[in-house]
């Protein structure tokens, strides 16, 4: 008995927005970034959306999106399933993010796996900035 193939995972990328085009189902990536700058933490980031293009996989999947800080804690998780009948074609799977609180300057990880496996991760740093002087510039 032969057990289904693992995906392979062909690009991972953290964007503020994907646009998909209505004729074409092509998707633009806007934003593409690795580090949010705050003034203070905890702060909210409104909107991240992480774009996940896989192949070589067939039959269904468990997957899941996990954020997660370089202690371990977790901020946000999200559980789906991916069908895959075709292992050649490219299946592209955007997650979208809304309020997530981070809540120190850090490093954190944003992970993609596949019935358990991961398939691949990314990071981004929490940076904080100075404070803006009083009275402008």
């Amino acid at each position: 008995m032969s057990e289904k193939p693992a995906p392979k995972c062909l690009a991972m990328l953290i964007c503020d927005y994907v646009i998909r085009d209505a004729v074409t189902q092509n998707k633009s990536l806007i934003g593409i970034f690795n580090t949010i700058n705050a003034v203070s933490y905890p702060v909210r980031h409104d909107r991240m959306n992480v774009f996940v293009a896989l192949t070589d996989g067939h039959g269904s999947y468990a997957s899941s999106l996990r954020v997660r800080g370089a202690g371990g804690d977790r901020l946000v998780g999200i559980d789906g399933r991916i069908d895959m009948k075709d292992p050649l074609a490219v299946v592209e799977i955007v997650f979208e993010l809304r309020g997530l609180i981070i809540p120190s300057p850090g490093r954190y990880f944003v992970e993609f796996l596949c019935d358990g496996e991961l398939l691949m991760d990314r990071t981004f740093d929490a940076v904080t900035l100075p404070a803006a002087p009083p009275g402008g510039s």
